[in-house]
């Protein structure tokens, strides 16, 4: 997932250039498609960062997983998704201004 928003990134950032450079202005379509892009990101980390989230609390409450293993699951999943919302917040807020 981060590989596919990094390389989003990149591209929506070589687009950008590309305009900038040829003194033109970015069509209105490419700067939609850069917002939904950017939210399509961060629903798909938050969704697989909450479904590891729940397993885990599922199983604690089963007695299958310990407290410690569960922290550090929860804690994983939540480092694991930075990345992705890190650079679809910055296209999102900061990205071709």
């Amino acid at each position: 997932m981060n590989f596919f928003s990094f390389g989003f990134m990149c591209l929506m950032i070589g687009i950008f250039l590309f305009f900038e450079l040829s003194a033109s202005s970015m069509p209105d379509i490419l700067w939609k498609l850069n917002f939904w892009i950017s939210w399509i990101f961060i629903v798909w980390a938050s969704y697989t960062a909450g479904r590891v989230i729940v397993d885990c609390l599922k199983l604690s409450g089963q007695g299958q997983m310990s407290s410690e293993n569960v922290s550090s699951s929860i804690l994983l999943s939540i480092l694991h998704i930075l990345p992705t919302l890190a650079i679809s917040i910055f296209m999102l807020k900061e990205g071709f201004k």
